[in-house]
């Protein structure tokens, strides 16, 4: 039995990808804007006013950390991967959740992406660590401890299954995440049958 894969890509997940994506390349020149036809382009009225070079030396008490920023394809990538696990092919979409973790280990869609692969592989021990990190990475991530539930579960684990499912059931929105909370409401009276 497959489970049933609802894999969004969230808002935070793909600011933190491309922003972090984003930030690795140089800026670009700025526009020019180009003249409406038979209208002369109005000359510049000044030549820039140079600024002067920093002085060579630290600053007393600052020091510049530089922040670690992922490779630019790494966005692609993890659209990549919740492609193949939308489509099924969860033993293709290990090896590219796992390129996507080595790059941003702290992005927590990750983690549960390749959980889910892991679980559907039948690898559990190995889905219960990705997704216990995806919990310890974001504590209010529903979808998480959804999966978790559903592994424990699998896993006869009852009591854990029935926590994992209530927390999901408190972080889920109640207007806007209704179908999810109502999709853990069923799977809480499964399991306490």
């Amino acid at each position: 039995m497959h489970l049933t894969v609802r894999y969004a890509l969230s808002g935070a997940a793909l600011l933190a990808i491309a922003g972090a994506a984003c930030s690795s390349s140089a800026p670009s020149a700025a526009p020019t804007a180009a003249a409406a036809p038979g209208v002369a382009a109005a000359a510049p009225t000044s030549s820039p006013t140079p600024m002067p070079s920093p002085t060579p030396g630290a600053t007393p008490g600052a020091e510049i950390t530089p922040l670690p920023t992922p490779q630019s394809g790494t966005l692609f990538e993890y659209t990549y991967a919740v492609q193949l696990l939308e489509s099924g092919l969860y033993k293709d979409a290990i090896p590219v959740f796992t390129v996507v973790i080595r790059r941003m280990p702290e992005l927590a869609s990750a983690w549960r992406g390749r959980g889910v692969a892991y679980h559907n592989e039948k690898q559990l021990d190995l889905a219960l660590e990705d997704l216990n990190e995806a919990v310890k990475l974001n504590p209010k991530y529903a979808d998480a401890f959804r999966d978790r539930g559903l592994l424990h579960r699998d896993m006869g684990q009852k009591d854990k299954a029935i926590a994992d499912l209530q927390t999901a059931l408190t972080l889920y929105d109640v207007v806007r995440q209704a179908r999810q909370r109502q999709e853990v409401i069923g799977l809480l009276n499964e399991v306490r049958r």
